[in-house]
């Protein structure tokens, strides 16, 4: 008798309620006046489980008015529409229109209810409405949900906001925000206990920002663990699709969000400073002109094993890139006294004929630190074989000449430095007639060459031989009229005239020894470049 009173008094009030195993009934959406006071005193009649009610609440096809708040203080309600194209609700109300929130909160219920299946219309002349207010509580599911018309100057569309809890382990899917002055709102009011928005699936996301509106203004909080899937669309100026300000931190989420424009100045994303947004994935921009305004710390990770250590000294690093697009990588443990931790290593392998099958050889390079306080910090490139005997070293090629190796132990044609077995340093210069310059402001003072070498005071050596002349030229490459020069008897004659030989002129390359008209005398000439 009970059960068929109770569904008899819902059905009288135009909705259904699964009640004690009973079939939802429904009147027709005419005799319903206030949407809101209907589906309030359903709640009221439906059965207490755990301390909460419970129940499944049916809103049939039809158009209706809501004058009264919604409140939805139970995770074990449902509240489900005949769809979002079938049901339109119009919220005359300059406050919230729904109302959710688990009171008293619980944590970890397990357990959840579905809302959904209705469209959700706000008025334009009411500067404060809220379209769906809701926070601690988790679990829950938001399915075919269409909220438009909050266009006041402080409407929002959706506005998540925890005060006494927590929200997490929500399910969003087929949920449009269109075209509110705030389609999607966080807060944070309860302190750093109630920060969490964490763990939740955003699967599809839609919104549509026109100008002068925000898509999501998430003001404090963490999201975080979570997989965020939107797709944005906007037209008209001045307007942001999502914005992070206050002490707000996305991290280590998931991220596939879509966005394009039409015309209008758009920022598709601002970050204010203070402010972390990370996690892996993408941030396509379909179409439109867009700008990022990014003041807080950015990066999207590439895939990487999240906080897993292998020992004590070892733990997953995270490759990202940062807001120009720069990939970088951080060690993930923290130095101690005793131990420094170096980069990770990006390693380069190649697959290479043996002569009889395909070996590996493989570059990598890395960060080195040294030992203890303050260490040396060392980018080094190593180079190990697998089966091939290959030469490593490493080549620059500007497109001009040859361009220059680094190499080990193989010489060649191409310039290059490299060290033997013994660690001596030996420069190539690339060919029998080519030059070694040490330069100085592109002036090349110092030259090394195939038989010479000259500049920055290296002594300049050469020889002579007298004929019967009384002056003999002497060629000697870096010679300048600043030099000094010294001239050395080898053998006897040119000893017993010595007193009479001298250097008389130094001109640029070339020196001039005046003497006695003896033949056959021989001198060591000495020169410094200046």
């Amino acid at each position: 008798m009970r059960a068929t009173a109770l569904i008899f008094l819902l059905a009288s009030l135009g909705f259904g309620a699964t009640a004690f195993g009973q079939k939802p009934l429904a009147l027709p959406a005419q005799a319903v006046t206030d949407l809101g006071a209907t589906i309030n005193a359903s709640i009221d009649l439906l059965p207490t489980i755990g301390g909460y009610k419970a129940g499944v609440i049916t809103i049939p096809t039809g158009g209706y008015t809501q004058s009264t708040t919604i409140h939805v203080n139970s995770p074990r309600i449902s509240i489900i529409g005949a769809g979002a194209g079938a049901v339109e609700i119009t919220c005359t109300m300059n406050s919230d229109c729904w109302d959710i929130r688990v009171i008293p909160f619980l944590g970890a219920p397990q357990v959840g209810g579905q809302i959904g299946g209705f469209t959700l219309i706000g008025q334009s002349a009411n500067p404060n409405a809220v379209g769906m207010h809701m926070g601690d509580i988790t679990a829950t599911r938001l399915e075919d949900i269409l909220i438009e018309g909050f266009t006041g100057p402080n409407a929002v569309g959706m506005w998540w906001d925890n005060i006494n809890g927590w929200m997490e382990r929500i399910n969003v899917q087929r949920v449009n925000l269109n075209g509110n002055t705030t389609n999607y709102k966080f807060t944070n009011s309860g302190g750093s206990s109630t920060n969490s928005f964490c763990y939740n699936q955003w699967l599809d996301l839609r919104m549509f920002v026109g100008p002068g509106q925000k898509g999501i203004d998430f003001q404090g909080g963490f999201l975080c663990g979570s997989t965020f899937m939107v797709i944005i669309n906007g037209a008209g100026s001045n307007k942001t699709y999502i914005s992070l300000t206050g002490a707000s931190f996305w991290h280590n989420n998931l991220y596939d969000i879509k966005v394009e424009s039409g015309p209008g100045d758009t920022v598709r994303l601002a970050t204010a400073p203070g402010t972390e947004f990370n996690g892996t994935g993408l941030i396509t921009t379909i179409t439109g002109s867009m700008t990022d305004s990014i003041g807080g710390s950015f990066g999207l990770f590439l895939p990487y094993i999240l906080g897993s250590s292998y020992s004590s000294t070892s733990g997953a690093p995270q490759w990202y890139t940062d807001k120009l697009g720069n990939l970088q990588v951080d060690a993930w443990l923290g130095a101690t006294a005793s131990n420094n931790f170096n980069s990770p290593l990006v390693a380069l392998k190649s697959n290479c004929w043996n002569g009889s099958a395909t070996a590996i050889d493989q570059w990598q390079f890395q960060n080195v630190l040294g030992p203890g306080a303050n260490p040396t910090s060392t980018l080094q490139f190593a180079f190990t074989p697998y089966g091939c005997n290959s030469v490593p070293q490493l080549q620059v090629t500007d497109g001009v000449g040859s361009g220059i190796l680094l190499s080990t132990t193989e010489p060649g044609a191409t310039p290059r430095i490299r060290h033997d077995a013994d660690d001596n340093l030996i420069i190539d210069t690339g060919g029998s007639n080519s030059t070694l310059y040490l330069n100085n402001d592109s002036n090349r003072p110092v030259k090394l060459g195939n038989g010479w070498t000259v500049g920055a005071n290296i002594p300049i050596l050469a020889s002579l031989r007298t004929t019967f002349g009384t002056a003999t030229n002497v060629s000697m490459e870096g010679v300048t009229s600043s030099s000094h020069c010294s001239l050395t008897a080898t053998n006897a004659s040119a000893a017993a005239y010595i007193g009479g030989t001298f250097i008389s002129a130094k001109t640029e390359d070339r020196i001039t020894v005046t003497h006695a008209p003896v033949a056959g005398m021989t001198y060591d000439v000495l020169c410094t470049p200046n």
